[in-house]
């Protein structure tokens, strides 16, 4: 058994909305967030992005699809997954994805811009769907409750990491 740790807990908005497909007997929601940061260029600070794909399986991953629309900020807990494939011309390709285990509506909707139709669906989404694709075996993972929790401590942790660590300009070597 393995002691890595593979876990992403990141916030950014859609780049897109979101397309599902289906994947054998379950279905699967690709989406793609950007995640804003900023950066000291020649003593000038900028703001810059980087962009990530989202896995998002089973009932959780329809909800998405049917209620996020580009531009919707979202909160999601998962892990990276790398995956490789043969090219149509024979190239070689690989990618990194975050694939989601919790994912949190947490921008305000869009007047006419959100397909949300109630705090209920919204909620799907954001833990109360049962993990894994609806059967049994999965019912051993973190309850709704549990979830939402998890992601709490896991931003608090985050913003206490932060908030100790005392960075200075003359710290940063660029």
């Amino acid at each position: 058994m393995s002691s890595d740790i593979n876990v992403v807990v990141i916030v950014g908005r859609l780049t897109r909305d979101p397309e599902l497909k289906s994947v054998g007997q379950t279905s699967v929601c690709r989406m793609s967030i950007a995640n804003n940061y900023s950066t000291k260029v020649n003593e000038v600070w900028e703001d810059r992005a980087n962009f990530f794909d989202v896995d998002v399986w089973g009932r959780r991953g329809e909800v998405c699809a049917e209620h996020l629309v580009k531009g919707r900020q979202v909160a999601i807990k998962g892990s990276l997954r790398w995956r490789s494939w043969e090219a149509q011309d024979g190239s070689k390709r690989s990618a990194v994805s975050i694939n989601a285990d919790e994912v949190e509506f947490i921008g305000p909707r869009e007047e006419g811009g959100s397909r949300v139709e109630s705090d209920r669906d919204a909620n799907i989404a954001s833990g109360q769907a049962r993990y894994g694709h609806g059967d049994p075996a999965n019912d051993h993972k973190p309850k709704p409750a549990q979830q939402s929790q998890t992601m709490r401590d896991a931003y608090k942790a985050a913003a206490e990491t932060f908030a100790e660590a005392e960075v200075g300009d003359d710290d940063i070597p660029w």
